[in-house]
């Protein structure tokens, strides 16, 4: 990459929480992933929540760089610079909308009825989609989830709101059609644009 052709890249979020108790049940009987862990069959959530297995601020480490030590506030707002300079943000309770936009920022036509079909079936019924139960928000095991991934739940609600924002992106505009992608060398600055109008964003 370089200052012509700029690095673009999206990222679809999860409610931390919800991220953590799906993982929990996943690998208790995902048997065909490395990080299985049979285990994780024979015991509670809360259990899970209590012991070393737990996430702990999975996102802000990985996009601070920080993946050993413990964390403050200063990787959180690293993780929040990368998130709004950088990244067209996804949100996983909005799917339909998420995907619509990655399509429309990087260009990506659905080129039959088939793909079209596919596209639908992906969105309403994930490949690798496990059914599990849930908690409930308040419980102890929700506490002590929240606890241990304070900083992402913080990360997260932030990038709801960069959601929010980035959908000036797609409305129409006279001199583009809505269902048209911006220039390439366009696009990546608009993403930081969208939060900040003084900043373009940087190369990835």
């Amino acid at each position: 990459f370089n200052e012509n052709q700029r690095g673009r890249m999206f990222t679809m979020m999860r409610n931390p929480i919800e991220r953590a108790v799906s993982l929990f049940h996943y690998l208790g009987v995902a048997d065909w992933e490395p990080t299985y862990d049979p285990d994780l069959a024979y015991i509670s959530i809360e259990m899970y929540a209590r012991s070393k297995r737990i996430e702990h601020n999975w996102m802000v480490r990985f996009l601070s760089n920080e993946l050993e030590r413990d964390l403050t506030e200063k990787h959180l707002d690293v993780a929040k610079e990368v998130l709004r300079k950088k990244c067209l943000v996804g949100i996983l309770d909005e799917k339909a909308e998420s995907f619509m936009r990655f399509e429309k920022y990087f260009g990506w036509p659905l080129p039959s009825e088939e793909a079209k079909s596919c596209h639908e079936n992906f969105i309403e019924n994930a490949s690798n989609k496990h059914d599990h139960p849930l908690i409930e928000e308040g419980s102890a095991a929700w506490e002590l989830l929240s606890v241990k991934n304070d900083l992402d739940m913080k990360l997260y609600e932030y990038g709801k709101e960069l959601f929010r924002e980035q959908a000036r992106l797609f409305m129409n505009k006279n001199q583009q059609p809505q269902n048209a992608a911006p220039a390439p060398n366009q696009q990546t600055a608009q993403i930081g644009a969208a939060s900040d109008e003084q900043n373009n964003a940087p190369m990835v």
